[in-house]
């Protein structure tokens, strides 16, 4: 047992995955071996109820909840429910989901609920109070690639800079780059000290509270978090959620996308600057992304989970 520092909050580990495949058939040496683990950890925590986040490294304890006569949900927060949700689902208790759009993907016996993906309040409270940054005069503009970061964003994001610049006067941009390619976007931003680059930053918040729009993947953490949104949807995710995950916001008119393929630093730079001029767009985009917001999703699904303990 360890102790998560920042929130003080106790963590047990047992991470032993399966891959990228569910193993079926009662005869799967591979399942019988994970189920084993997965009864051990829940014989050492003694839960009340299992909550899966849809991970392939939550299938053991998935499997083993389901042999121990567990209750258990799962989130699922993408468009296109994966492998592990799909094969879980019709024995949880409820599949709490961030898009309305996963539960034609779920067999008819599931029970579905549209709650949002769970956002710290801190980052609730900033997005908030920085709602009137939206539409400011000059641009300060966040970059974001993921955690581990984008080497194609990264790039495009630095070519395009001397275009965005002229283009968007004033310009600001917070670079999250990632700890891989930091030292190369740092170099890109050398002699522009209106810029700043990060590799990682724990108090997200901080620079959302600072920022007028955002290039960034479509995870779904990304979604639920922000907001003046241009997306580039990483092609290689599973089932390709990401594209749809970001054709759900642009079909609403709440983001804008630019595929990856498409991406350089011509089409980034006509689009932020075409998009970032039209008032009248911004102030659909935000009143469009508004429509999506769950601040309380989180309260959502603990007062399920509870009421089944």
């Amino acid at each position: 047992m360890v102790t998560a520092p920042r929130h003080q909050i106790p963590l047990q580990f047992h991470a032993q995955g399966v891959g990228r495949s569910v193993p079926t058939g009662s005869a799967s040496p591979l399942r019988a071996r994970r189920c084993i683990g997965g009864k051990r950890a829940l014989a050492e925590f003694e839960p009340d109820v299992v909550l899966g986040l849809g991970g392939y490294a939550a299938v053991p304890v998935l499997y083993a909840a389901k042999k121990m006569s567990l209750p258990y949900f799962l989130l699922e927060q993408n468009t296109v429910p994966g492998k592990v949700t799909r094969h879980f689902a019709p024995s949880a208790r409820a599949v709490f989901s961030q898009f309305t759009e996963a539960r034609q993907r779920l067999a008819k016996n599931v029970i579905f609920q549209h709650t949002g993906s769970p956002v710290r309040k801190s980052i609730i409270d900033t997005i908030h109070n920085a709602k009137d940054n939206r539409l400011s005069k000059s641009e300060t503009i966040l970059v974001l690639g993921g955690s581990q970061g984008s080497r194609k964003i990264n790039r495009t994001v630095c070519a395009s800079l001397p275009e965005l610049e002229l283009e968007l006067p004033g310009l600001k941009m917070l670079h999250l780059a990632g700890k891989l390619d930091f030292e190369e976007v740092q170099q890109a931003y050398e002699g522009r000290s209106a810029h700043e680059v990060y590799d990682f930053v724990d108090e997200i918040e901080e620079l959302y509270v600072r920022c007028t729009a955002v290039i960034a993947r479509a995870g779904a953490v990304s979604l639920a978090e922000l907001f003046n949104l241009f997306l580039v949807p990483f092609p290689y995710a599973a089932d390709d959620h990401q594209t749809k995950n970001a054709r759900v916001y642009e079909k609403q008119n709440a983001a804008e996308v630019l595929r990856q393929g498409e991406l350089s630093p011509q089409t980034l730079t006509k689009t932020l600057s075409a998009t970032l001029r039209d008032t009248a767009q911004r102030k659909r985009m935000c009143d469009q992304i508004l429509k999506f917001a769950r601040p309380n999703a989180a309260q959502l699904i603990c007062d399920t989970v509870l009421d089944e303990i």
